[in-house]
C-alpha cells in the first residue's frame, strides 16, 4: 500500500518528538539524542524518513510504502523519541542553528598566569561539588531547566554580561585549579557544567553545547560564547555538530 497524503496529515497530527529529545542531520544520517538517558542514536533510513515526514512541510514522495513507514514508526515510539501530541509538554524546543565555534581559548595569551585568590578556589571547589550533588539528586533533563532558567533570570535583571579579558582570565584560573579536583578527560558533561557553573557565580551565562558525530557515533559537550569555545580546543570541536545548547 502507497502512502498518501491523508495519511501523512494524520501522522503530523497524531506524533511528535517527545520533549526530551533533539536531532540533528550529518549529510545523510540523522543523530537523535535523548536529554533524560544522555544517549544518541543513529536512525536507519526509514526511521530518518518518519522523522522527514513529520518534520518537513513538504511530503514526501509517493512511492514510499505505508507497511515500511509503519514499521519505522513503531521503531520510534518503543526508543522513546516520538510521542502522541496528547502527551503533555509533546513539543520541543529544537533550534535549527547554532553559531559557528571560530575562535577557542585553549591557550593564555600573555606569559605566566593570572592572579588566583582564594575566591577563586572557593567558587571552584562549590561549582564541583554543587554539580556532584547535582547529577546525584537529579535527571540532566532537570538540570538543563534549571540551568535554563538561571539564566533567563539573569538576562531578565539585565546581568549574563562580561568582558571578553574578565572572561579569558577566569576560563585559565578555572583550567589551572580544576585539576586539582578531577581530571577533564573523558569528563566533558561533567567539565562544562562545572566551569558554567564556575562562570555563573561570576554573573557570566555562557551556553552548554552538546555536540554529536557519526565516525565513530559519539557525543561532547563543550561550553561556548558567542563564536568562542571556552573548554574544547578548536580543532576538536570541529568534529562535531551541534544537537543541543542551553
Amino acid at each position: 500500500m502507497i502512502m498518501n497524503d491523508s495519511f501523512v496529515h494524520d501522522l503530523k497530527h497524531r506524533y511528535a518528538l517527545a520533549p526530551q529529545v533533539y536531532t540533528c542531520c550529518i549529510e545523510d544520517r540523522c543523530v537523535v539524542y535523548n536529554l533524560r538517558k544522555n544517549d544518541c542514536q543513529l536512525l536507519d533510513a526509514g526511521e530518518k524518513q518518519v522523522l522527514d515526514v513529520l518534520m518537513q512541510e513538504d511530503t514526501p514522495p509517493g512511492d514510499v510504502r505505508l507497511s515500511d513507514l509503519m514499521s519505522a514508526l513503531t521503531s520510534l515510539v518503543e526508543k522513546d523519541v516520538l510521542v502522541g501530541r496528547a502527551t503533555d509538554g509533546a513539543e520541543t524546543g529544537q533550534r535549527n542553528s547554532f553559531p559557528a565555534v571560530k575562535g577557542d581559548l585553549d591557550s593564555y595569551p600573555f606569559d605566566g598566569i593570572p592572579v588566583i585568590g582564594f575566591g577563586h578556589l572557593y567558587r571552584c571547589l562549590r561549582a564541583v561539588l554543587a554539580v556532584r550533588l547535582a547529577l546525584w539528586c537529579h535527571s540532566l533533563e532537570q538540570i538543563t531547566v534549571r540551568l535554563a532558567r538561571r539564566k533567563l533570570r539573569a538576562v531578565s535583571r539585565g546581568g549574563g554580561g562580561s568582558s571578553f579579558i574578565k572572561t579569558r582570565d577566569l576560563v585559565e584560573v578555572f583550567r589551572i585549579l580544576q585539576v586539582l579536583f578531577y581530571s577533564s578527560r573523558d569528563e566533558s558533561l561533567f567539565d562544562s557544567l562545572v566551569l558554567a557553573d564556575f562562570l555563573a557565580s561570576y554573573g557570566i551565562y555562557p551556553e552548554i553545547v552538546w555536540g554529536v558525530s557519526v565516525d565513530p557515533l559519539s557525543l561532547h559537550v563543550w561550553v561556548q560564547g558567542g563564536e568562542v569555545s571556552y573548554n574544547c580546543p578548536l580543532d576538536h570541536v570541529d568534529d562535531f555538530k551541534p544537537i543541543m545548547a542551553v
